[in-house]
């Protein structure tokens, strides 16, 4: 009865489980994104220097146009779990980043996401997709979780949050839209069972 030479098998989420919370390796995911990709900042002041990279609008300028675009109406829970996605795939190639500009300039994002706001400091990270007029914010510490906004970064309003359930610290609860959100989980469900 030993599993030796077996592989484990992967935990599947049950869409009835996923409805209002995600598991626990989930919930440690939310602040372990934030946490890993600011972290990997604190480190890399030398390589701050800032060549005129062509990503460096995004702190602000391109940002004003973008603000809740019609298009956001009609964003689905799946195109904000691809911007989730989009993120966590660059995550391994963006090296030291001290800011929104240099982890623009390192990774490979699809045409028309970037990442506007990157702190250290806050372990916060907000990710758009300047086609679809929407965001995510990641915060691994303080108020921890992930914002999901209809606007870009800092101009939206919030759809759907997933935050630590304060009745079960095992659990990350839904706020807001559902439908919305709980793509997202399921993304986390699948990433923190691999």
């Amino acid at each position: 009865m030993g599993r030796r030479g077996a592989s484990r098998p992967r935990p599947r989420p049950v869409a009835a489980d996923l409805e209002d919370t995600i598991t626990t390796r989930a919930l440690a995911l939310i602040p372990g994104l934030a946490l890993a990709l600011t972290l990997t900042a604190c480190g890399g002041s030398d390589s701050g220097s800032d060549s005129g990279s062509e990503g460096g609008s995004a702190s602000g300028s391109s940002s004003e146009s973008a603000s809740a675009s019609p298009e956001a109406a009609e964003a689905t829970g799946e195109d904000y779990a691809a911007l989730f996605t989009a993120l966590t795939e660059q995550q391994g190639k963006v090296q030291q980043p001290g800011s929104a500009e240099e982890f623009n300039a390192q990774a490979d994002f699809p045409d028309g996401v970037s990442v506007a706001d990157f702190d250290p400091q806050a372990q916060t990270i907000c990710v758009q997709d300047e086609n679809k007029g929407i965001s995510g914010t990641f915060t691994g510490a303080g108020d921890v979780g992930v914002v999901l906004s209809d606007g870009v970064c800092g101009k939206g309003e919030e759809v759907s949050k997933l935050v630590p359930d304060p009745a079960n610290q095992d659990k990350v609860k839904i706020e807001g839209d559902q439908e919305i959100g709980q793509p997202v989980a399921d993304v986390f469900a699948q990433q923190s069972g691999s």
